[in-house]
């Protein structure tokens, strides 16, 4: 495939796709990760970082079975991350993806938990 029949597949520029191929562009929306994944018949666990992987493998349910898991309001896992109740929510129905910095403090939450288990 030429790099713009991939971009034009895919729904994203020549450009965005040169600059992913040279890792001068990490691209974070997870429905344009599957379908590169797709088109290009690439594992997703093998070419993607584990942020893009927990927003690839529906970052909703993830958010969602932590916080139940671990018998958390969405203000408490809201005050445990530095965000807003309403935030967690928008992450929780997939209305916003979960920033990257956010989501730093939120493995290492899950990590510190699950180590203790």
């Amino acid at each position: 495939m030429t790099i713009k029949q991939v971009a034009d597949a895919v729904g994203l520029s020549i450009d965005t796709i040169m600059r992913i191929e040279q890792n001068k562009y990490s691209l974070h929306n997870a429905d344009k990760l599957k379908m590169l994944c797709e088109v290009l018949n690439l594992d997703a666990q093998k070419i993607c970082s584990p942020y893009q992987l927990f927003l690839m493998n529906n970052q909703s349910e993830q958010i969602l079975k932590f916080r139940k898991d671990n018998n958390l309001t969405q203000k408490q896992l809201a005050e445990m991350l530095g965000t807003d109740r309403q935030a967690i929510s928008r992450y929780e129905n997939n209305i916003n993806p979960m920033p990257y910095e956010l989501w730093i403090k939120f493995n290492n939450i899950c990590n510190k938990i699950n180590a203790n288990r």
